[in-house]
């Protein structure tokens, strides 16, 4: 048994590179409250709109408030996080709903919800939005949480308020996204991952307690048998089965937990 586990530990160091690239979570967030508008061209499909005369076509970071009629863009965050403003197949949108979809790659750095946020946040500082920063912040800040927690304690990958939904996305995944999820990986060496030090994770009471160094990295927990159970953003702690799992954050060598 030992054997057996100390190969499938090598043989997940091998592959893993080439299996993590791919898109991961992927959702339809739709604004239902055509109050938080400027107006209603504020979000027109697939063009943003400078409404201050203050404000000129790119804010001072650098983020493009003017973009044409583009309806696909890669993230201000993480450039590995792809946004897409348009409805999928068979899809309706009722009166004045505006519609954003968030593809996120394997290789994302940035928890879902802080690129979400300064999406959105972006939106406020182009007057795009009727609201304040800080109304603009504390609007999303449930979403925001549930996404970088890849929504692990809900049943689905949904959430309900009045102003926003966001549920999975339920069409295929547009031809653009998908070229720019294939150059991602042709950039991402597919040789064995680094040899770094050891993780020094630590199990105790269900929960993998995490370095602070490999907080943010992209994790998976796969089963003996080579499956994902589990993956999302670390945090401080990481929930694990119950039963004997292998953990992979981030470049780290695939650590088998249990309790």
């Amino acid at each position: 048994m030992k054997k057996y586990i100390v190969l499938l530990l090598i043989f997940f160091s091998q592959i893993f590179a080439e299996d993590g690239c791919r898109i991961g979570l992927r959702f339809e967030v739709r604004f239902v409250d055509s109050t938080i508008w400027h107006d209603d061209y504020s979000y027109p499909s697939g063009c943003y709109t400078v409404l201050a005369d203050t404000l000129s076509e790119t804010l001072s970071d650098g983020y493009r408030c003017l973009k044409g009629m583009d309806k696909y863009e890669k993230s201000f965050l993480d450039s590995n996080v792809f946004l897409y403003r348009g409805l999928a197949s068979g899809r309706f949108s009722q009166h004045a709903e505006k519609i954003l979809h968030i593809f996120s790659e394997s290789s994302i750095t940035r928890g879902l919800g802080d690129v979400f946020r300064e999406e959105f946040l972006h939106w406020q500082q182009c007057g795009m939005l009727s609201l304040t920063y800080e109304e603009a912040d504390n609007l999303i800040k449930p979403l925001v949480k549930l996404m970088n927690e890849n929504f692990e304690n809900e049943d689905c990958y949904c959430y309900r308020s009045d102003i926003i939904n966001a549920d999975d996305y339920p069409g295929e995944i547009p031809d653009q996204i998908v070229k720019w999820a294939k150059d991602a990986c042709a950039k991402t060496s597919i040789v064995q991952p680094r040899k770094l030090a050891r993780a020094d994770v630590f199990f105790e009471n269900g929960l993998a307690h995490i370095p602070d160094r490999l907080i943010g990295q992209r994790y998976f927990v796969f089963d003996l048998n080579g499956k994902v159970i589990q993956q999302g953003i670390a945090g401080e702690t990481i929930r694990m089965p119950s039963t004997l799992a292998i953990l992979k954050i981030g470049n780290e060598k695939p650590a088998l937990l249990k309790d």
